[in-house]
């Protein structure tokens, strides 16, 4: 037999702690339900308390790395649902399993949450609430997932459903930036590139042939008077360019400003597309999370509007909301939006057929590879559009050079 020591409470919810005999820390927690104490944490032996003792160089080196003190991502909160999950699932308490969730997370601000979250516990709060409590790193429908899950008895597979969706959500958007990412990063060479060109090599070149008092090639001539009107005005255009993104920035930031910015983005062409194709992906595998964790439909779309990176689809979610509330059904709501005729009529099959959160799932898993399909399409037509934009005035740049060299040596 093993001696465990544990904290519990009683049914006044007064604190007790003490030490019990078992095999292992399953039948020592039995043993303690038994006597109508709640389990809040059970250690093996006389065990430290968490922070104590001398730091090993490992921890210490844990400190100094500059990524420890960013806040944590959509891949570390899914990285600790999933955690949480497991530890649940082989017999930890809540308590024990964010104790060990917090001794494995690499962000400083997660893992004072669940210090504060573990605390809370103790103290007798429960999981749901202790989530709720930690704005700053959780969202609203990972806490009203984690209650829905704790009220059901079925909290592990509600966390990996929660994991799931963040890996999705976050792959998704990989995928969106990584499309856009390369060609942009070639434009932004090749533009550099045609800067240096016109501003500096041309120049020079056209003090060596002025020299030589020879006529110049009519593409050459065009490209010196390029290289001129771009040294006496381009500080102004690069100056006007800066203000103009600046202003969309600021503009962003505020409510109607990311509205109208937003609404633009749909109507580009390709790009709205994409965002739109995105913004389906996840919110069919939302509703269809929410909708399977047993929460109801209006606080589904109200939840899924709540994880919309497009304010124009957080304005759809939120409508069809509203209009759900006032007794229309959620195909209709879907019809008087920018979604897709996809998406409405799915809202209608699944609501005929009572099986929404069904429809929504494979909605989400049809769009999601329509997007795959649509972004491995964009980057192999992209990349050669991209060089093409690149090649086409560096080889005029080039063209004139020659073409130019060549006349003031058949001249001379």
């Amino acid at each position: 037999m093993t001696q465990f020591a544990y904290t519990a409470l009683d049914k006044g919810g007064k604190e007790t702690h003490g030490t019990i005999s078992a095999t292992d820390a399953r039948e020592a927690a039995k043993q303690l339900r038994a006597k109508s104490l709640f389990v809040v944490d059970i250690r093996e032996g006389a065990a430290k308390a968490r922070g104590s003792g001398t730091k090993s160089p490992r921890e210490f080196l844990r400190y100094l790395m500059l990524t420890r003190y960013l806040p944590p991502s959509p891949y570390d909160r899914s990285l600790f649902f999933r955690q949480m999950a497991l530890m649940l699932r082989s017999g930890y308490t809540v308590v024990q399993a964010l104790d060990a969730c917090t001794q494995l997370t690499d962000r400083l601000r997660l893992e004072r949450a669940l210090n504060r979250m573990a605390d809370a516990i103790r103290r007798g709060s429960n999981f749901s609430t202790a989530v709720a409590d930690e704005k700053q790193t959780f969202s609203k429908l990972e806490a009203q997932l984690v209650a829905s899950g704790e009220h059901g008895g079925d909290l592990s597979p509600i966390l990996e459903r929660l994991s799931l969706d963040l890996a999705r959500r976050r792959e998704v958007q990989r995928q969106f930036m990584v499309s856009m990412i390369y060609p942009a990063f070639l434009i932004l060479i090749g533009g550099g590139v045609l800067y240096f060109l016109v501003t500096t090599v041309i120049p020079k070149f056209a003090d060596f042939l002025a020299g030589r008092g020879e006529a110049l090639p009519p593409t050459t001539q065009f490209l010196l008077d390029v290289s001129d009107w771009f040294i006496v005005n381009g500080p102004t255009l690069f100056g006007t360019f800066a203000a103009v993104v600046f202003g969309l920035l600021v503009a962003y930031t505020t409510a109607s400003g990311k509205r109208a910015i937003d609404n633009v983005i749909l109507r580009i062409p390709v790009i709205g597309k994409t965002a739109l194709i995105a913004g389906m992906a996840q919110a069919g595998w939302t509703m269809a999370m929410l909708l399977r964790s047993g929460v109801t439909l209006l606080d589904s779309l109200r939840m899924t509007a709540s994880v919309m990176n497009n304010q124009a689809l957080v304005d759809v979610f939120e409508s069809s909301a509203n209009q759900i509330l006032s007794g229309r059904s959620l195909a209709n709501a879907f019809n008087e939006s920018v979604l897709p005729l996809l998406m409405q009529h799915m809202a209608a099959v699944g609501e005929r057929s009572g099986q929404l959160e069904q429809v929504m799932e494979e909605s989400g898993e049809f769009y999601r590879k329509e997007l795959t399909a649509r972004i491995s399409t964009l980057t192999e037509w992209m990349v050669p559009i991209a060089v093409l934009l690149i090649a086409v005035p560096v080889g005029l740049v080039y063209y004139a050079f020659f073409s130019a060299l060549l006349a003031v040596s058949g001249a001379g």
